[in-house]
């Protein structure tokens, strides 16, 4: 037994000593190995990492990002959507005015969805090409004529004034959505500029860089550009509105969410300026905007905006997936809605992404100004292919016609009817 223990003593320092040189070796290889830091080669600034771990990275850097600026911020908390029919909606309409009255077309179409019980709100963009059925009277058995969406104010209008096109317009988005409007508001593009510079300004989060120009007489060379850069852009009225109204991207839908992004910018900036300043700009706005609130639902309104928070703002845009894009025969383009797909993606609108946010990739940034090019050409195309398919179609009713009335014998007279068959005996 002591042989044992004796044995086992040694094996421990034995074991120890080893230990000792083996961390002495190491530390001697380190030091060897030790260069400073002045000398040490370069490590490159980026290094690519696989697919997986990039994805993560730019999404931690987006909530760095946004936890930085809340402005930058698309992430949402979603509720269950109540039925519209019990929400507050607000009709918001982008009129291409006339000169001398309000008689224009609504390009810019967007329903704001307020609803009080949870607190969140929606912004549901409208397409102006969706094509439906305008009445051509109060009468309801009145018939209607198919077009676009964006012409029933001014086909209202021109039954009978101002209040018949908003009357009209309406009572088309609640057949057409089944959402009833409570109240709307009017903005022309002048009164548009206007509150923009009234409110000093908004600040807008561009997604992508954007390249394009405006027709504007009283600018050198008859246009104005647009040139706005990735990120937090402080905009006045002017770049506001080219913002809204550049086709860069997938056209409408792509302006419809750059639309979005300005309401919600505006939105932030008039919390920030406060109710006093926000009913200080109210007479600024009598001659450019039209709207059947009046001053007290106005400060309700404000009272009630402000207390959302800004995750419970939600955008939605409909798009080819609610309606179908389609050419009729007489060459105009638009979108044939489908009732279930708007409706399902209605219920959905508290459980989206916050108003502005892109779902595609960027485009070039001089997108819109290709697109302005390409426009006659394009144009031009449709043209002769309506042109050639009205000819073929002219060709096969002369070819029917031709085919009735051809001659059945040889003799160049077309047969006469034969004589009815006598009767015959009982």
């Amino acid at each position: 037994m002591l042989l044992w223990a004796g044995v086992k003593t040694l094996s421990l320092k034995l074991a120890l000593v080893l230990l000792s040189l083996l961390l002495v070796g190491a530390g001697l290889f380190a030091a060897a190995r030790y260069q400073p830091l002045d000398a040490a080669p370069a490590v490159p600034a980026i290094t690519l990492a696989p697919r997986g771990q990039r994805a993560a990275l730019d999404k931690l850097l987006a909530a760095v990002r946004h936890a930085r600026d809340p402005r930058l911020s698309f992430v949402t908390e979603g509720v269950a959507t109540p039925p519209l029919s019990r929400t507050l909606n607000i009709l918001l309409a982008g009129v291409d005015t006339r000169p001398g009255g309000w008689g224009g077309r609504t390009d810019a179409l967007v329903v704001l969805v307020i609803d009080g019980s949870s607190q969140h709100v929606g912004l549901i963009s409208v397409p102006r090409d969706l094509l439906v059925g305008i009445p051509e009277s109060d009468d309801p058995r009145a018939p209607r004529v198919a077009g676009r969406i964006n012409t029933v104010y001014l086909a209202g209008i021109k039954q009978s004034g101002t209040k018949r096109g908003v009357t009209l317009l309406r009572r088309v988005i609640r057949q057409t959505l089944g959402l009833s409007i409570a109240h709307v508001v009017f903005v022309a593009h002048a009164g548009f500029e206007q509150l923009v510079d009234a409110m000093g300004g908004v600040d807008v989060y561009v997604q992508c860089p954007i390249k394009d120009s405006f027709i504007d007489p009283h600018a050198p060379g008859g246009r104005v550009p647009l040139d706005l850069a990735e990120g937090l852009r402080h905009v006045d009225g002017r770049t506001a509105l080219m913002f809204a109204r550049s086709r860069h991207g997938r056209g409408i839908f792509d302006r419809a969410r750059r639309q979005q992004a300005l309401l919600l910018a505006m939105r932030d900036r008039l919390v920030g300026l406060g109710l006093d300043k926000v009913k200080a700009l109210l007479p600024q706005l009598r001659r450019t905007v039209y709207s059947d609130l009046d001053v007290l639902t106005i400060v309700r309104l404000f009272r009630r905006l402000s207390r959302v928070q800004r995750a419970h703002i939600h955008g939605l845009v409909l798009d080819t997936r609610q309606a179908e894009p389609m050419i009729l025969a007489d060459g105009r383009w638009v979108m044939m809605p489908k009732p279930d797909a708007i409706h399902a993606r209605l219920s959905q609108l508290f459980a989206l992404a916050m108003p502005g946010r892109r779902v595609w990739k960027c485009p070039p940034a001089d997108a819109g100004l290709r697109w302005r090019v390409g426009r006659a050409e394009r144009r031009r195309k449709l043209e002769q292919h309506f042109k050639r398919k009205r000819a073929a179609a002219a060709r096969g009713g002369a070819a029917a016609a031709a085919a009735t009335s051809r001659p059945a014998s040889g003799t160049g007279r077309a047969r006469s009817p034969a004589p009815p068959a006598a009767p015959a005996r009982r």
